[in-house]
């Protein structure tokens, strides 16, 4: 042992908890980057009148920060579009480095818990405010030959923000340890679940939902808990308890998805256990498991785990099964986030 070593003891053995709390719900977990402030210089979250619109398939949001303009650094003498009072930061996202997956973690009594990431953005100053002026004057004189084009729009979203002791203070922390864990500890979730309902409801709950979340595996093969609520509010005229489950909480109708048995949450998305193809099967369990380990896949990834199964599909079942399961992203495939309802 080296002398470096002698000096670098072990100071403390701690259990890591991965926590799926959210794993299967329509909550998701963003870290946002401030790229060009130090940590010692933040931006002033202190002020009211912070304000975000997001977007969530695009993954792009927007926030507005007050600026103090009685502050000594501000100045009053830039032309009048140049003059503004509040500062705007743009996201961009960041992408995901061959599959590197990333997690918020806290220690809280002699537990290192875990809270898995979805992605990462990254917020910079808006500074399109610079040349409105000159574009304004630019379009006046123009006329545009573009037909507008169909964008989804920024949604307002609720602004809380929180000092890092605060957000990850110990109630957050206990309730993360509470949800993190073990297969029994997921049991026991469900079985809670089914507990809050009611014995009663919860059996006619279940024997209804069994035929409707089979019909929607089968019909869509990945769907999101948004995509659930939305088939069951449809199937609701000839099912009067679908709508009923549709209005159920995300954890109380995740329970009930998950225990027909016929999807698995994958990355909060329900993906069928089974496909529809048999000549297909055993390289969709494959792509499946794939997807269970990894954010991101290549072919070279599937053709590679089919080999080790014993398999050798055609270009066209890896085509199909991949179209199916997955959004193609150029040189890598991700999971679906929603169906086409």
């Amino acid at each position: 042992m080296s002398h470096s070593d002698a000096n670098d003891v072990v100071v403390a053995e701690l259990d890591v908890v991965v926590s799926n709390q959210l794993a299967s719900l329509a909550t998701q977990l963003v870290m946002l980057q401030q790229p060009l402030r130090p940590n010692w210089r933040p931006y002033n979250t202190d002020r009211s009148g912070i304000s975000a619109r997001f977007k969530p398939q695009a993954r792009r949001l927007e926030m507005t920060l007050p600026l103090d303009t009685r502050g000594e650094n501000y100045g009053d003498c830039a032309e009048a579009h140049k003059k503004i009072s509040s500062l705007t930061l743009r996201s961009t996202a960041v992408e995901d480095a061959g599959g590197c997956a990333c997690a918020i973690g806290v220690v809280r009594e002699q537990q290192l818990l875990l809270l898995p990431l979805d992605y990462t953005l990254q917020l910079r100053p808006d500074m399109s405010y610079l040349n409105a002026e000159s574009a304004k004057q630019r379009k006046e004189g123009e006329e545009s030959e573009e037909e507008d084009v169909a964008e989804e729009p920024l949604t307002a979203v609720e602004v809380t923000v929180k000092r890092l002791d605060d957000a990850l203070g110990g109630g957050g922390a206990a309730a993360a340890a509470a949800a993190a864990g073990t297969s029994s500890a997921a049991a026991g979730g469900t079985a809670a679940a089914a507990a809050a309902l009611g014995d009663a409801v919860t059996a006619e709950l279940s024997q209804a939902m069994d035929p409707i979340i089979k019909a929607l595996a089968q019909r869509h093969p990945v769907c999101s808990m948004a995509n659930v609520r939305q088939w069951l509010q449809q199937q609701g005229g000839e099912e009067p308890l679908a709508k009923q489950a549709a209005q159920l909480s995300d954890a109380l109708l995740d329970a009930l998805v998950t225990a027909s048995g016929h999807v698995l949450c994958i990355r909060r998305m329900y993906v069928a256990k089974a496909g529809t193809t048999a000549a297909t099967e055993g390289l969709r369990k494959v792509i499946v498991g794939l997807l269970t380990d990894k954010a991101t896949l290549r072919k070279a990834d599937v053709f590679g785990a089919a080999e080790a199964a014993g398999l050798s599909p055609t270009e066209s079942q890896y085509q199909k099964v991949m179209r199916e399961l997955c959004r193609n992203n150029g040189n890598h495939w991700t999971i679906k986030t929603t169906a086409d309802m």
